[in-house]
């Protein structure tokens, strides 16, 4: 009676925690497929498919390699089992991907010239205008 008993008991621990997993799996499934996790990956999948297009075939028209990105955003979405979301929402992130890609980079540039520019004017005029290691030189 008792081997049975303790049987039941470690059949029911066993089935609670088994329901547990299952729970948390099906939570996480359900979880990727909400908008907010589809948008997030679409985000993701298209500065990876971007970025390794532009590097892996740069040799390619700027069609092609939409075209390539576009594919390689599809596999990933298949690849991580999550739902594919409509192909013009994919060419719209991917154009915004590439936009930003040249436009980043080219503000980048002028930010860099910019303050060489500035970093070069002030450190001319504070070699000019040497400091003063003498405390009394900084009161007025």
């Amino acid at each position: 009676m008792d081997t049975l008993i303790s049987l039941v008991s470690d059949a029911i621990i066993f089935v609670i925690i088994a329901l547990f997993f299952i729970g948390v799996w099906v939570t996480s499934r359900l979880e990727q497929r909400l908008p907010e996790k589809q948008r997030q990956a679409l985000i993701d999948f298209t500065n990876i498919a971007v970025r390794y297009i532009e590097q892996r075939f740069a040799d390619l028209s700027s069609e092609q390699k939409k075209d390539a990105a576009v594919r390689f955003v599809i596999k990933l979405f298949v690849e991580y089992r999550l739902p594919v979301p409509d192909q013009a929402v994919i060419e719209a992130a991917i154009e915004s991907v590439v936009w930003g890609i040249h436009n980043v980079g080219e503000n980048t540039r002028i930010k860099q010239q910019r303050d060489r520019s500035i970093s070069s004017t002030w450190t001319d005029g504070f070699k000019r205008n040497k400091p003063s290691n003498r405390i009394d030189d900084l009161r007025e």
